[in-house]
């Protein structure tokens, strides 16, 4: 039996548990994809792309959050497309992170287009499977489910080259379907790990004549053991507070790369009223756990549907029931 329709805010509520915000580019921070970087504005990985793309390079990056590895999100946009995994899972995984893009675009779209200097996006399509699949879970997102996208959504690439390493930079790594003339084409990627696949995605759709491209992503992939990388996050995070949630809740919500400068996108205003709608949700958050667990639902399941640490549901229910307290928003954000 299937539940009320819910909106785009009650699904993307879950995820402020594990949303971290992308560092503003600046010392050890990479201009153009807010990577870890010592001593050079860009990090290796972006100079070898201006590089290899020169002009052909994408006139904008943006990404929704970081995805440090092992962390909810990163797992989330590796298992939505894995066919091992149930259907329903994936559909849940599906289903959630089409809302955290819809949201993110219907706040910062508006922002990526003034940076741009356009008038808006004419098209918007989504960087192609390098491995063969014809039906990309990620085209599902952007074409089938998040609205303010699916209206202009078109399949304007297809993959021509196969095989290329992930870090190769190629305007003939994906062909154009069509003329783009004067376009002005937003591309939506799912995990940006180098930078490859969606770089060179832009960079075919210039080659027949798109004006500007801007990149989308919803994870920017962050690799923890690499160098001093554990301590760099945490410095990060630490800046804005708890650094979760950073998409849409902080008053520090976004970072837009446009060659080494950065652009920042909201009023005191919508971050409190935002703040005030996670505290809504969060606030009997232990009490709403209980509840669900005495109903029959699995620890799994509370898991999937809040992005609470398997650790923490255990500890609320071992822990003694409230008596007319209310829960602040808490708890084991780091157990994923």
């Amino acid at each position: 039996m299937t539940g009320p329709p819910r909106t785009v805010d009650e699904v993307a509520a879950p995820y402020v548990n594990f949303l971290v915000r992308v560092p503003p580019a600046g010392p050890g921070v990479c201009s153009m994809c807010h990577s870890i970087v010592s001593g050079y504005t860009t990090c290796y990985q972006c100079h070898q792309g201006e590089l290899q793309l020169g002009n052909a390079i994408a006139d904008l990056t943006a990404f929704v959050s970081m995805a440090p590895r092992n962390e909810q999100l990163a797992h989330e946009l590796i298992a939505y497309k894995d066919p091992k995994l149930r259907a329903e899972d994936r559909q849940w995984m599906t289903v959630g992170l089409a809302a955290v893009l819809w949201k993110w675009l219907g706040l910062y779209e508006a922002c990526l287009v003034s940076r741009l200097r356009i008038g808006s996006f004419d098209l918007i399509t989504s960087v192609p499977s390098t491995t063969g699949r014809l039906n990309h879970p990620l085209r599902t997102v952007v074409a089938g489910v998040v609205s303010n996208s699916s209206a202009r959504y078109q399949d304007l690439l297809i993959l021509a080259r196969d095989g290329l390493p992930q870090h190769v930079h190629s305007a003939d790594r994906f062909r154009a379907t069509r003329s783009l003339a004067g376009a002005r084409v937003l591309v939506i990627e799912d995990s940006w790990t180098m930078g490859g696949n969606a770089r060179s995605a832009s960079a075919a759709l210039k080659t027949v004549g798109a004006r500007t491209v801007a990149i989308v992503t919803i994870g920017r992939w962050f690799n923890p053991a690499y160098a001093d990388a554990v301590s760099w996050l945490a410095e990060h995070r630490n800046q804005a507070g708890t650094g979760r949630g950073a998409a849409w809740i902080q008053t520090y919500p976004l970072t837009v790369s446009c060659a080494t400068c950065s652009v920042r996108d909201m009023t005191p205003g919508e971050a409190e009223r935002m703040l005030s709608d996670w505290v809504m949700i969060t606030r009997d958050r232990d009490s709403r756990v209980r509840a669900a667990i005495a109903a029959g639902v699995s620890k799994h399941r509370v898991h999937q549907l809040t992005g609470i640490g398997r650790s923490t549901i255990d500890r609320i229910l071992s822990g003694p029931a409230p008596s007319g307290t209310i829960d602040g928003p808490s708890g084991g954000q780091d157990d994923h």
